[in-house]
């Protein structure tokens, strides 16, 4: 996932060249995120409005998200190294966000979507934040959790076959395992 943080008017927006804000950004829980970051600048060119550049030395990057109502909270999901890709305007900082953490997890437990802030700050080497980005993240609950057994659809509860090795037709009836659980012959 590309993202893209306008540290001049601090906010996210939607691309490379672009000023359009980015207000929310939709992600789903237990998912796991490679994120690519950019810090844009303004550029000396009309035709780049903004470009990439890096941190300055001894300078880090920290992503956190929490509720709204509990800023005060603990965070439900973070990202604190980044990793540098590239120099000058092909600078690019590396992260992965896991919406996969057991504070979120709970958090959504009785609901299906729910809206976090999410900051990115610059810190630098007295570890003052040098500035920040907050924005919307709307996590959706997922659908796969991965604790689900097989649909029953999948194998079908009854099934009327004829035997092949003394052509009478029967009924199987099946689990959701697809496991045979008993034959029934006619009487």
């Amino acid at each position: 996932m590309k993202l893209y943080w306008d540290r001049q008017n601090r906010e996210m927006v939607t691309g490379l060249y672009s000023h359009t804000a980015l207000t929310q950004l939709d992600l789903v829980l237990r998912d796991t995120y490679d994120v690519e970051l950019a810090m844009l600048q303004a550029a000396d060119t009309p035709e780049e409005s903004q470009i990439p550049f890096a941190l300055g030395a001894g300078q880090t990057i920290q992503f956190m998200a929490k509720k709204s109502d509990a800023l005060d909270g603990e965070a439900l999901f973070d990202q604190k190294t980044w990793t540098k890709d590239g120099t000058g305007e092909d600078a690019r900082y590396d992260g992965e966000i896991s919406l996969n953490t057991a504070e979120l997890i709970a958090d959504m437990s009785a609901v299906d979507t729910l809206d976090v802030i999410g900051e990115f700050v610059v810190i630098d080497t007295d570890n003052d934040h040098v500035d920040s980005t907050q924005f919307t993240i709307h996590i959706i609950k997922d659908v796969n959790r991965g604790t689900e057994g097989t649909p029953t659809y999948q194998f079908p509860v009854i099934v009327q076959f004829t035997d092949p090795e003394d052509g009478i037709a029967k009924v199987r009836l099946v689990n959701s395992n697809g496991e045979t659980c008993g034959i029934l012959t006619p009487i």
